[in-house]
């Protein structure tokens, strides 16, 4: 997995299609979580959005370059 966005509205086909090759700046309207796992190292996962909550990465997950 490369990333993993949480959104407070359902994506339109065209939305989801016009976003998934390239990255997003974690300011997108209805944008609620936007997780990239290019962290490299540790178990906390930064959310780009702004005031939104980090994840955890658990059951001992293996970073892959």
């Amino acid at each position: 997995m490369d990333e993993f966005t949480f959104w407070s509205k359902a994506l339109t086909q065209a939305e989801v299609r016009d976003m998934m090759c390239h990255k997003l700046t974690g300011s997108e309207t209805n944008l609620l979580a936007y997780y990239r796992f290019d962290n490299g190292t540790g178990t906390t996962l930064s959310n780009l959005v702004t005031g939104g909550p980090d994840g955890t990465l658990v059951n001992g997950p293996s970073w892959v370059a």
